[in-house]
């Protein structure tokens, strides 16, 4: 039915499996690809991230890297991911309170995963896949805007764009810090 979507899974499957060493990470990224393409999908279609499966992806996620740090003596990088996956989700809570409901909660709760997965990078991955959240956000809707697909009041799924920030963070964030500390 969707085979861009299964092409899209089976190649980003492929690129995780040689790019982490740890098949325990390698699966917790294999299973965030999965999850968020069917949260995505959801979500531009429904403008609703479910509780059913986003808050069971954060466990899941939460339980493979809490084993992971366990196994691998990674106890500093579990902290920074699970200070990342409290304050990221408070950070969507508050744009939902200022935009009284244009940011939604479901984005909150797919944060709490996403702020998990990217942490556990490193505090800077956080803060490269939100930046790419907002930036493609951005960009498909003024593009939206300007073709006349949609008004300036028209809500958006965001779900999408903050999966696939934490997509592309991982390998985009490395050239950006060295940007940053020059």
């Amino acid at each position: 039915m969707y085979p861009n979507l299964e092409l899209f899974t089976v190649v980003g499957t492929v690129f995780y499996v040689k790019h982490f060493n740890s098949w325990l990470l390698c699966s917790a990224w294999v299973i965030f690809l999965t999850c968020g393409l069917a949260l995505s999908v959801i979500d531009q279609r429904n403008k609703r991230l479910p509780d059913v499966l986003t808050l069971p992806l954060y466990l899941i996620l939460l339980t493979i890297l809490g084993l992971d740090s366990l196994l691998n003596h990674h106890g500093a990088r579990f902290i920074v991911a699970a200070t990342a996956s409290l304050l990221l989700p408070l950070f969507y809570l508050i744009l939902n309170l200022i935009s009284r409901g244009g940011m939604g909660l479901g984005d909150a709760k797919l944060a709490l995963s996403s702020g998990l997965l990217a942490g556990y990078i490193n505090a800077f991955t956080v803060v490269t896949a939100t930046f790419i959240a907002f930036l493609l956000g951005s960009i498909i809707g003024i593009s939206a805007i300007v073709l006349g697909k949609s008004e300036r009041k028209s809500t958006l799924a965001f779900g999408p764009f903050i999966y696939l920030g934490v997509l592309i963070a991982p390998w985009l964030s490395p050239s950006l810090e060295k940007l940053v500390h020059f």
